[in-house]
């Protein structure tokens, strides 16, 4: 080997920042299961559950940043003690008094972003997941047979469709239109053997029809309103929004 090109440099024990006998691998590993290990328990802790609905409002992918940051520094920073790289295990050291405060930092200020936000959404009528989803919910589609122009004895199908969105069963499950009495509506259930019973995220459809009278041809019009009721196990009975529809005659 020519002169000019030097001896190869070997690692020297002395500029390890690992101490003497453990491989550079050791540490990737303990980061991999710190992350993992974190993740889930965070998982486990931020699940919405019926008794805690407040944890639908946690985020567990911040807690999560949060926590294997702090923890992998941690780590490596630990491991360098027993090794001879003042510098880096110096570095380590700083890094983990700079990240601590960026990730609480980003922790409360991204909280702070979630709570402004569901205060806004409330104050204008909107509460999050309980106004996209309540407890009980109806949909109604009015589906006309009319002659031309409409005539006494015309119909008009009404169908419906109620979803328990809730987490308990409901009982006593019925539909109240202000055209037709609730025994002129059909249902179709989930259980035909448990009729009026919804259990959690079940729903039920029903249909009902309506004859036009000579008033709805004077009006112009039939309208109608329909909600849905249930009872939970304990508690007040359930009412869902109701549904208008309005079918012009004219």
């Amino acid at each position: 080997m020519p002169l000019w090109m030097g001896t190869p440099a070997t690692p020297s024990a002395a500029d390890s920042a690992l101490p003497p006998g453990i491989p550079w691998w050791v540490p990737i590993a303990a980061l991999l299961v710190i992350m993992v290990l974190a993740f889930g328990g965070l998982l486990v802790y931020g699940w919405p559950s019926a008794k805690n609905e407040k944890r639908a409002a946690n985020s567990v992918v911040r807690a999560w940043i949060s926590v294997t940051l702090i923890a992998a520094l941690l780590v490596l920073a630990g491991l360098t003690l027993g090794g001879t790289d003042s510098n880096l295990r110096n570095v380590l050291i700083g890094g983990i008094v700079a990240s601590a405060s960026t990730a609480v930092a980003f922790y409360f200020a991204t909280k702070a972003n979630e709570a402004a936000n569901a205060n806004v959404l409330k104050a204008a009528g909107i509460d999050g997941d309980t106004a996209a989803k309540p407890p009980l919910s109806l949909s109604q589609v009015a589906v006309p047979t009319l002659s031309t122009p409409p005539a006494v004895g015309d119909t008009i199908t009404y169908h419906f469709k109620v979803t328990n969105n809730g987490a308990q069963t409901l009982t006593d499950v019925s539909l109240t239109d202000s055209l037709q009495a609730p025994s002129a509506i059909t249902f179709v259930w989930p259980t035909p053997a448990t009729p009026g019973v919804l259990k959690s995220g079940e729903a039920v459809t029903a249909s009902a029809t309506y004859t036009v009278a000579a008033a709805d041809l004077t009006a112009k019009s039939v309208t109608t309103r329909t909600f849905a009721t249930g009872m939970p196990p304990s508690g007040k009975q359930i009412v869902s929004a109701p549904e208008d529809s309005a079918t012009k005659l004219a």
